[in-house]
């Protein structure tokens, strides 16, 4: 759990526990798993918990801000005329976007002057613009157009085309290759001088997230311990895990538990 991830809601996608039902016709056609031992991990008892999230703060606008106006100066140290992100943990962290990757590209353009620009598709543009936190424009693109014409029209609407565009490093091949052709002569380099150099170095702020994403995680192990019995599977102990975390306030990514 990155400190920008955090959040009292459980997203448990991958890993969605089964229905008390589900667990009774399973153990009814594999008699060597018992109805008790099942249904401790289906339904366990967490009165013992309260959520733990409730002195968080989170990252707040001006902290963004400071992020962005931090990687624009690394921007000019490097002779980088802007960075390209797409959705995912660098998205989150200098925008707020909370977003995810498709066949439909969105991302954001933070030029070294000026505010950022995103990206998207027509019809997902309000759902973008909920979480965008910094200043910035959005641009919108049809179903039968190139996104990344747009992108071209920022760069040489502020005089960058003729500078290197940083490549964050999660950025997919198709939307460099589509830059490239739009923008002939365009020079991409690693975005990592600025990324990374935003990243790696934490504010208070972020540790403090972290240390309680961390305290969570702990409080967790010591629930779950004392109730891990013989019998159990991966998955049973993993649910227990995942009950949790969500009740002492944390987001559930995954539980990986190996047994052997």
């Amino acid at each position: 759990m990155g400190p920008d991830f955090y959040s009292p809601r459980m997203r448990n996608d991958r890993f969605s526990r089964p229905s008390r039902r589900g667990l009774l016709a399973a153990a009814a056609a594999f008699p060597f798993l018992t109805v008790p031992s099942v249904l401790r991990a289906a339904e366990p008892d967490l009165s013992a918990l309260a959520p733990m999230t409730g002195d968080v703060v989170p990252i707040s606008r001006a902290e963004r801000a400071a992020r962005v106006a931090r990687a624009q100066a690394l921007m000019k140290a490097n002779g980088i005329g802007a960075v390209l992100i797409e959705p995912g943990a660098s998205l989150i962290y200098f925008t707020g976007i909370q977003w995810h990757r498709s066949e439909r590209l969105t991302c954001a353009i933070l030029p070294a002057e000026g505010d950022a620009c995103i990206v998207t598709p027509f019809f997902e543009e309000p759902s973008v613009r909920e979480t965008l936190d910094v200043p910035g424009e959005i641009r919108v693109w049809q179903e039968d157009e190139d996104p990344l014409k747009l992108v071209t029209a920022f760069l040489r609407q502020h005089k960058l085309e003729r500078l290197p565009v940083g490549i964050e490093e999660t950025l997919r091949y198709f939307a460099i290759d589509r830059l490239q052709h739009d923008l002939p002569g365009v020079r991409v380099v690693s975005g990592n001088p600025v990324v990374r150099g935003c990243r790696m170095i934490k504010t208070p702020a972020e540790l403090a997230l972290m240390q309680k994403a961390t305290d969570i995680t702990i409080a967790a192990y010591r629930w779950v311990h004392p109730r891990v019995e013989k019998g159990m599977t991966g998955h049973d102990i993993a649910a227990l895990m995942d009950a949790a975390t969500a009740t002492l306030g944390g987001e559930v990514e995954f539980s990986l538990v190996l047994i052997g």
